[in-house]
């Protein structure tokens, strides 16, 4: 129940201190080890441990748990954050592991699949221009993010 707590509370004091969009900083990612189980596995949320003073915080973040474990997570970047900003910088991370057919998604849909540590990204753009950036842990079948891919792009059924 601690450690929910201290959680919590860490969201709380990062969406008080984050403001509006500033030009030229660095886009914070949620950290993706946060896709996991047990207990102890959910103390870091910034992907960076290095954070600079003008950073762009997500000004959400939802996570879903199952048991111990969190399978997914959501951040949700404000409407004044290019998306360029934000493809950047999840691409510093994990651009060789962009999805060969986002050319050809719409152009609000991008996907990263990372195998090596067995999760995917999709980063969307809502109607009203708020970014949404996706973290999906694989299941034990693959096929769930053929599905999920196939599902976002159109592909086949």
């Amino acid at each position: 129940m601690s450690r929910i707590i201290v959680f919590l509370a860490s969201l709380m004091l990062v969406s008080c201190t984050t403001g509006g969009h500033k030009t030229a900083a660095s886009v914070v990612l949620p950290d993706p080890s946060l896709l996991r189980c047990g207990a102890g596995a959910h103390s870091r949320l910034w992907k960076d441990s290095a954070i600079a003073k003008d950073a762009i915080f997500p000004k959400q973040l939802t996570v879903d748990l199952e048991n111990e474990c969190i399978p997914a997570l959501t951040a949700v970047y404000d409407k004044g954050v290019p998306t360029s900003e934000i493809r950047s910088a999840i691409d510093a991370n994990y651009g060789k592991w962009a999805f060969s057919a986002t050319s050809a998604a719409p152009s609000n849909l991008w996907l990263w699949r990372i195998e090596p540590e067995k999760f995917a990204i999709s980063l969307t753009v809502d109607d009203d221009g708020t970014k949404k950036i996706h973290y999906l842990a694989f299941q034990k079948n693959a096929k769930v993010f053929k599905d999920w891919t196939d599902a976002l792009t159109g592909g086949p059924k």
